[in-house]
């Protein structure tokens, strides 16, 4: 019987700007047209609130934990988050209104708050993953070689999300890294 034994090998450097931050929101376009405009205001502000620290704990958590979390989430706790919050271009001409908002959240009360409830969390998400692969059958043992099936087949594949790293599969990978350092 083959046994396969996966490893992946997640490189994250200790520079999180080689990560992609998922801490950071995108810039929210409010029009609308209203008698009272700062109430109408505050109420577009508090739905791009919601909507940006849900993203955020979509990103990082897993969908069991997030469902937890949004149960707990509130306004008030929401604004403990803030760091500020970003106008650019308002324009205010009669009763219509235009904006782009962005909210910038404080990560370390995020990952305190995460934390104080005991869910694990993901706080960057590497550009890419290296796949190291040992195939190990009753004939021979494939780790840096072409005649690994799942290389093989991640290499012919044609993924929509090519995230992950092959290695070269030359003869110096074989010196890098070998078998009995992966059973290990």
């Amino acid at each position: 019987m083959k046994q396969i034994i996966i490893i992946f090998f997640i490189i994250i450097s200790s520079w999180p700007s080689l990560a992609i931050s998922i801490f950071e929101t995108q810039y929210y376009e409010i029009k609308f047209n209203s008698f009272n405009i700062e109430n109408d205001k505050i109420s577009e502000i508090k739905k791009i609130k919601f909507e940006s620290i849900n993203k955020i704990f979509k990103d990082i958590l897993l969908e069991n934990d997030y469902l937890i979390i949004n149960k707990k989430i509130n306004e008030d706790i929401i604004n403990t988050f803030i760091k500020n919050i970003i106008f650019t271009e308002e324009k205010i001409v009669n009763n219509n209104y235009y904006s782009k908002i962005k909210i910038n959240f404080d990560n370390n009360a995020i990952i305190k708050f995460i934390r104080s409830n005991k869910l694990p969390f993901v706080a960057y998400h590497p550009k890419e993953f290296l796949i190291v692969i040992l195939e190990d059958n009753k004939y021979n043992k494939n780790l840096f070689t072409k005649k690994n099936s799942y290389y093989d087949f991640l290499l012919n594949s044609n993924l929509k999300n090519n995230f992950y790293k092959i290695p070269n599969l030359d003869i110096n990978d074989r010196f890098i890294l070998t078998e009995n350092d992966i059973i290990k």
